[in-house]
């Protein structure tokens, strides 16, 4: 048989140091994510890889929704000089997937932004639209009434 020694770690009242004041966290009202791709398909498991991330998170998706597609055409003539009739059109079809999440705190945002930003596939483009949720200005909610307000009130009564 082996002996197993357990070691406790206790710090001492002077020891024990006075930490710094923690700032708080950050809170976002809604982040939404944009990924556009030449590929549908592409996009697809691309979407179904950020809902199946937010739900491991237990970040709450409020919608998901798909814009329509953006396509460019360049008609462009088959022979430089002569023969007018004969064209020839090209078209890049960029296909476009919105999420939208809601009520996260700073620190899980900037997990789930980095985790779904390190696993883009190749030909995806990525934005993110964050609005923040931020207290009310001081001099908005503490609001003293100048000596002309005052004396324009009193003369109305």
């Amino acid at each position: 048989m082996t002996d197993l020694l357990v070691c406790k770690l206790v710090k001492k009242s002077s020891e024990v140091t006075t930490s710094e004041p923690t700032v708080p966290d950050k809170l976002y009202k809604t982040i939404e994510i944009e990924a556009r791709c030449a590929d549908r398909e592409v996009l697809n498991s691309y979407e179904t890889f950020v809902k199946l991330t937010a739900n491991g998170l237990g970040v709450t998706i409020s919608r998901t929704w798909e814009p329509f597609r953006y396509i460019y055409r360049r008609t462009i003539l088959r022979s430089a000089f002569v023969k007018k009739k004969y064209r020839v059109q090209y078209e890049m079809r960029t296909y476009f997937r919105n999420v939208e999440f809601k009520h996260m705190t700073g620190s899980t945002a900037d997990t789930l932004l980095e985790y779904i930003e390190r696993n883009l596939p190749e030909g995806v483009a990525l934005k993110v639209y964050k609005t923040a949720i931020e207290p009310m200005p001081q001099h908005i909610t503490h609001t003293t009434p100048t000596p002309a307000l005052e004396s324009t009130q009193q003369n109305m009564t």
